[in-house]
């Protein structure tokens, strides 16, 4: 996780949701997706079990995407962009084999209209009286 950002770095809209890792590593920048991508390829060619993360970081407002390595028993997650360890910072939304599996929008689209998508979450409290079970 260390070394991917001695060889690449963020560029906010330098690659587009379709990109591959092979692609972006060769053009030096790119975004969370990018660096999670890069991660999974370097895990699985180490034979370490990994899945791609979607969710949401508090205070960032945009989806962001993380790495789940399977370590000594334990799913542990890898925010390779801001380098650290997921913590309760975190809200995992889906997760898979890479963004494939974890699209933030998905759908078709006829017509003349405009469309306009947003993303929240929204975490709150609760106690053991107020759970559904």
């Amino acid at each position: 996780m260390r070394h991917i950002p001695q060889v690449f770095r963020y560029g906010p809209g330098t690659t587009g949701i379709h990109e591959t890792a092979e692609n972006a590593l060769a053009l030096g920048q790119g975004v969370c997706q990018d660096y999670a991508h890069i991660m999974l390829s370097l895990l699985r060619t180490e034979r370490i079990p990994a899945r791609y993360v979607v969710g949401m970081m508090m205070g960032d407002g945009a989806s962001h995407a993380w790495v789940e390595a399977f370590c000594k028993g334990f799913w542990y997650g890898f925010d390779v962009t801001n380098q650290k360890l997921v913590n309760d910072e975190y809200i995992k939304v889906s997760c898979g084999r890479d963004s494939e599996d974890c699209p933030v929008i998905k759908g078709n689209f006829f017509g003349d209209g405009i469309q306009h998508q947003s993303e929240s979450v929204t975490v709150e409290e609760f106690s053991q009286q107020d759970s559904p079970e």
